[in-house]
């Protein structure tokens, strides 16, 4: 079976492998099986690899970036910040590491763990 968008259109690699990693999850937590795992499931394994070649081939396998933040929009949005919170210091902590870490936007945001810590008064 294919998987479309809701406009019909053929879904992107990112997409395709987000559900794939989704009824991974699935699986792990409800049967312990992993489909990821080529010698458990080798079948689902190459139909993925298939599927990968195929969506790169037609030009789905690739992101669409948007554009760099310019630096008024930076500036705007700092300013609207009052640090002052819990909440929206923790809304500008979440802004720089996305800017400063992450390679677009939330995508892979859950490989990236951080240890914070306090310093002792």
């Amino acid at each position: 079976r294919r998987v479309h968008g809701d406009d019909g259109e053929q879904m992107k690699l990112n997409s395709y492998n987000a559900i794939r990693y989704a009824i991974r999850r699935v699986m792990l937590k409800e049967c312990v099986n992993d489909i990821t795992n080529k010698h458990e499931f080798p079948q689902s394994c190459q139909m993925s690899s298939a599927i990968t070649k195929k969506l790169k081939k037609k030009g789905r396998g690739c992101s669409d970036h948007y554009g760099r933040i310019s630096d008024n929009d930076v500036k705007l949005l700092l300013d609207s910040l009052d640090i002052n919170g819990p909440q929206q210091l923790q809304w500008l902590m979440f802004f720089y590491v996305k800017l400063y870490f992450c390679r677009r936007g939330c995508e892979n945001l859950y490989i990236y763990f951080f240890i914070l810590s306090h310093a002792q008064a």
